[in-house]
């Protein structure tokens, strides 16, 4: 953050809140702890970094109204819902989703919504929920803050989510080793994810480096941002992408439907 000549650097736990600020001195000018809903429990701050617009999971906060601005929509963490109805019907197999006011499909410990048009997992690419608070407190300042992020600060927790990671939809990027190309792709839970490495490599007789790009609910939603990713690597080729893609996971004429 640049304000009045100033250069302040955000500090994040896995699940992207904000959990402190720092100065180009790197002393810490901020320091946050939130609820799992979104609630600030403790807001310490100094000079410049009051100004501060961003908190819990990155969202920017109003603090006129009190509420988090989700792009699509506003969050009020008081009450834990969206302040109006997702347009998206959600997934019938999967009721939560369809109750279009629920924020994170009532689970913040685990999910966040970055749009406000689904959520998907807070561990991603091997990451736990820790308490970076906590972390800045034990491991002392700005150091500390930052190996904590950097690492993940992963213990215990990592335990207690590692069976629901397991049942969820991967979105990853393939890269070869040899030509760079990308492609994008999509397993229905890690222990897909895990074949289809070796089916790759197997069936284009190359090696590759393979890279989570997110974890999501299998189905609709898995499909969104696969189709999120494709675009944001480029796009398939045969559309005048860079992607080694044969074609959009959805159909372009879709992506409204869908909130792509």
């Amino acid at each position: 953050m640049k304000s009045q000549g100033q250069t302040l650097y955000y500090h994040y736990n896995p699940r992207g809140d904000v959990i402190a600020m720092t100065d180009q001195n790197r002393e810490v000018v901020a320091t946050y702890e939130y609820d799992s809903w979104g609630n600030v429990l403790k807001s310490d701050t100094k000079g410049i970094a009051a100004d501060n617009p961003f908190g819990y999971a990155g969202y920017m906060y109003d603090k006129e109204i009190g509420m988090y601005y989700l792009i699509a929509r506003y969050y009020n963490p008081d009450h834990g819902v969206f302040l109006s109805v997702d347009p998206d019907p959600g997934d019938e197999d999967d009721p939560v989703t369809m109750n279009g006011y629920t924020y994170a499909d009532n689970n913040p410990a685990m999910m966040t919504d970055p749009d406000g048009h689904a959520a998907w997992l807070v561990v991603n690419a091997g990451f736990a929920l820790y308490d970076g608070y906590g972390a800045y407190k034990s491991r002392k300042g700005a150091k500390g803050i930052a190996k904590a992020s950097a690492k993940g600060a992963i213990g215990g927790g990592k335990l207690k989510v590692a069976g629901k990671v397991a049942k969820t939809a991967a979105i990853y990027l393939r890269t070869n080793k040899a030509t760079g190309k990308q492609y994008v792709g999509r397993a229905k839970n890690m222990q897909r994810y895990e074949k289809r490495q070796k089916e790759h490599a197997k069936k284009n007789n190359a090696k590759y480096d393979f890279q989570i790009l997110l974890r999501t609910k299998p189905g609709r939603q898995a499909r969104r941002y696969e189709q999120k990713m494709i675009n944001k690597f480029g796009g398939p080729q045969k559309y005048g992408g860079k992607l080694e893609n044969a074609r959009h996971e959805i159909a372009k004429k879709k992506w409204k439907q869908y909130y792509v």
